[in-house]
């Protein structure tokens, strides 16, 4: 899962010594220098409450006073799109004989990452072929065929040939490992019939 995020700077330009009660221009730039569009994008700037905000020109978005006096005056751009960049104009007017700072951030809406899983099953069947009569004490081979229509890989996979009776032995098995998905293997078995009628291979 791969995650892009906007890369977002911020530069503001304008006079460091302005005169009471004149009017001067400070131009606020923000820049997204990143891959993915940045959405609901907030500029902040600090003015004091001496200073007189006498108007914006913003190239794109709405500005304004924000409801909390800490929020400052505010800039909003709805979409700041990938390797771009907006420009706003303050005029500011200052009232009083005292240095500010015009600090200025910033805010927008997380991005979200997404990626599709693809959740797979294996699946197993089993098919026997081989004679359906046989002479006593015959040998005859029996091919298994184990097969895997799922979208998975089945791992260990192992056949186990059950005795015929109970108490006649140990179960014979075999290990055939993985069987990836849409792939089957095949084993052949040779049994000797012992005894006569019906008998159940399972």
């Amino acid at each position: 899962i791969t995650r892009k995020s906007p890369n977002i700077s911020i530069e503001t330009t304008g006079p460091r010594r302005i005169m009471i009660g004149k009017e001067a221009v400070y131009n606020v730039t923000v820049s997204n220098q990143g891959d993915v569009a940045a959405n609901d994008v907030v500029v902040h700037i600090s003015v004091p409450e001496w200073a007189e905000v006498a108007g914006a020109q913003a190239s794109s978005g709405t500005t304004g006073v924000g409801t909390e006096k800490s929020e400052g005056y505010q800039w909003r751009l709805s979409s700041l799109d990938a390797r771009s960049r907006q420009e706003l104009a303050l005029r500011i007017i200052p009232r009083k004989s005292q240095s500010f700072e015009l600090a200025v951030r910033w805010t927008c809406s997380p991005n979200s990452s997404q990626a599709t899983v693809e959740v797979e099953e294996p699946k197993l069947e089993m098919a026997v072929k081989g004679p359906s009569e046989v002479i006593y004490g015959e040998h005859q081979i029996y091919q298994l065929t184990i097969s895997n229509p799922g979208t998975g890989d089945a791992e260990g996979v192992t056949i186990q040939l059950l005795p015929i009776n109970p108490g006649d032995g140990t179960t014979a098995s075999h290990r055939l490992g993985t069987l990836s998905a849409g792939t089957s293997k095949t084993v052949e078995i040779e049994l000797t019939a012992r005894q006569a009628g019906h008998i159940s291979i399972k």
